[in-house]
């Protein structure tokens, strides 16, 4: 048995082909997020990445809808990521495959 924690890897994510990482693989990405109310994120979109949301705790604003504890979202290739932090929140991002150089910043004008 390994034990690690996650504040050893870079911004939650712990795998993925990227270091450092648990398990390094070109298939999926998996990280673990957390925000603080009103804290926001860069519109972006993925070019060939398709990405799950889960959302473990609080709630966030995504495509002008209030998503809560339990809500799972997938944004496929060419959806453009809007998202706000409502009340602080713990998130569970899987991302397939890893490419963790696929994130266009989208102009939010």
């Amino acid at each position: 048995m390994k034990k690690y924690n996650l504040s050893q890897f870079t911004r939650g994510w712990f795998v993925g082909d990227f270091d450092p990482s648990i398990f390094r693989t070109k298939n999926i990405e998996v990280g673990v997020k957390h925000y603080k109310k009103g804290e926001i994120e860069p519109n972006s979109m993925h070019e060939k990445t398709w990405e799950i949301t889960l959302v473990v705790s609080g709630s966030i604003k995504m495509y002008n809808q209030i998503l809560t504890q339990g809500s799972i979202i997938l944004l496929e290739p060419g959806d453009i990521s809007k998202f706000e932090c409502i009340e602080e929140c713990a998130l569970v991002i899987v991302k397939y495959p890893s490419n963790p150089s696929d994130k266009i910043l989208i102009d939010n004008n």
